[in-house]
């Protein structure tokens, strides 16, 4: 195991496409903020990051990304 060389994983994200997604983000923050955890706010956010992902994908340069990689983001937080 020890003369096998690891492989360097490479970034998710590139900084212009970070920077994009935070752009869209931070233009819904209110929802995404919202305290409340009733099922209204879940669906009102569920909704919300559909339309982030939807957007992004539109405004893209690399290739397109999936809704949930948007959850995992959020989840990972």
């Amino acid at each position: 195991m020890s003369g096998l060389s690891k492989r360097k994983c490479s970034n998710n994200f590139s900084f212009s496409e970070k920077e994009l997604l935070l752009k869209i983000a931070l233009s819904r923050k209110t929802v995404l903020e919202n305290k409340s955890s009733n099922a209204v706010t879940w669906k009102d956010k569920g909704k919300t990051w559909g339309e982030i992902a939807e957007q992004y994908n539109s405004q893209s340069q690399g290739s397109v990304r999936i809704h949930h990689i948007f959850v995992q983001l959020v989840i990972s937080r």
